[in-house]
């Protein structure tokens, strides 16, 4: 903490840390008016500060408009920061930290260092065990008059709700070998700091925290996933529209393929067939052919018999069992040329 105003060494001969006595007859732990201190607060060598009423939390909109503060490591960078300091009386007195964020705090009390005492302090046990991490500059100047301050951050996944006037850091003082008298700035010593807006006017404000880092990476997250979303939606419409468009194309081919199955197929089939003089409409008419000329043969063979019986009719009476053999004949050729022509119709209708 900074050094302000000056005060006297009491006693240049003491050394090593203060009892509690000590810390009590040197007036270093101070109240605002109408305030007590707890005597539990107090250990033999040390004193514990509490949780005060004001708080700052951190969050991206900070950056309107309040004060323009120079940033310490480029001094010719400058941003507008809006501090708005909240109240745990605002809220039942309890100072409420979600789980990833930070808050800025300062404490119940007030601390008023002698120029040959300076004090340290850190964060309580209980409080590092449930998530809480402090980060400050830890060390009290002597002749510094004022609050502490520090930036807790809660790394838990759960909210931790600290009361007002719970106990949160713990500070020991120790004497210092000469004294040790605040340095001035610009002429001037510094003034006791008691609010936090105060404090928090003297240096750049944090922009965010851990969990505007894990709201923007669930939101990149959240876009990628919406994109890879739109990606296979936009796959699945490309699958689906050429599915369709080979089904159209298949039916096309399976037409054209019938098509040509249909015609092709015969035509080959007909001209290898007909290339090979095996064509079965030709056979047919082969057999018609050769059936008429049997017809023909039977016709001149029945003139011949009826001209052959006149003639032996005429010539010898003793003739008749040479015309019953020659009936007998001719009716076994007759037979045979009807079951030709039986054949040769069948086979004309099967083909």
């Amino acid at each position: 903490m900074p050094r302000t105003k000056k005060q006297t060494n009491t006693n240049q001969t003491k050394f090593g840390v203060l009892t509690k006595e000590e810390i009590i007859n040197l007036g270093i732990i101070e109240l605002d008016k109408g305030q007590k201190v707890d005597a539990d607060c107090f250990s033999n060598a040390s004193y514990d500060f509490r949780i005060g009423d004001e708080y700052y939390p951190p969050n991206e909109s900070n950056k309107d408009v309040k004060k323009t503060i120079a940033h310490l490591e480029c001094p010719y960078k400058s941003e507008d920061y809006k501090i708005k300091v909240h109240k745990c009386s605002d809220d039942n007195n309890v100072l409420r930290i979600k789980p990833f964020t930070s808050i800025v705090f300062s404490t119940y009390e007030k601390v008023k260092m002698p120029i040959n005492v300076v004090g340290r302090f850190d964060l309580m046990v209980k409080w590092a065990l449930q998530g809480l991490i402090l980060q400050v500059g830890t060390q009290i100047e002597p002749g510094y008059e004022g609050r502490l301050f520090g930036l807790l951050h809660n790394f838990s996944k759960k909210e931790i709700c600290i009361p007002t006037s719970s106990r949160l850091l713990t500070a020991e003082f120790s004497y210092t070998s000469l004294d040790a008298p605040p340095i001035k700035k610009n002429g001037k010593e510094e003034e006791s700091i008691n609010h936090l807006e105060q404090f928090l006017s003297s240096y750049p404000v944090i922009d965010g925290t851990l969990e505007n880092f894990l709201l923007k990476m669930k939101e990149i997250q959240e876009h990628m996933e919406n994109t890879k979303s739109k990606v296979d939606e936009g796959y699945s419409k490309l699958l689906v529209e050429n599915k369709h468009k080979l089904t159209i194309f298949s039916a096309i081919a399976i037409g054209i393929f019938t098509v040509a199955f249909a015609i092709g197929v015969p035509l080959i089939l007909t001209k290898y067939v007909v290339d090979k003089d095996d064509y079965p409409f030709k056979k047919v008419y082969e057999m018609e052919t050769q059936t008429q000329e049997m017809y023909n043969k039977m016709d001149s063979i029945i003139s011949l018999q009826d001209k052959t019986i006149e003639i032996l009719l005429q010539n010898n009476s003793d003739a008749n069992d040479t015309i019953k053999f020659l009936r007998k004949k001719i009716t076994g050729i007759e037979n045979e040329l009807k079951s030709t022509a039986d054949k040769s119709k069948q086979l004309k209708n099967g083909n």
